[in-house]
């Protein structure tokens, strides 16, 4: 099995999420790469904590 380089492209090449209905879907597509990605729970950590009720939403360079 290997990755699909251009699934990984198309992430990194992925605008910067303005909402959560747009970090959902970056979240998926690093879902779906995830048993190639050492450490995603720590890796998106802190884009999952955005998608809390009771976060302010403020994309900085923690998330990115």
């Amino acid at each position: 099995m290997r990755v699909d380089a251009a699934k990984v492209k198309a992430i990194q090449d992925m605008p910067v999420p303005t909402g959560t209905t747009e970090l959902r879907r970056v979240l998926e597509m690093a879902y779906y790469l995830g048993q190639y990605i050492p450490g995603l729970a720590t890796v998106t950590k802190p884009m999952n904590d955005l998608l809390h009720k009771d976060m302010m939403w403020m994309w900085g360079p923690t998330q990115k």
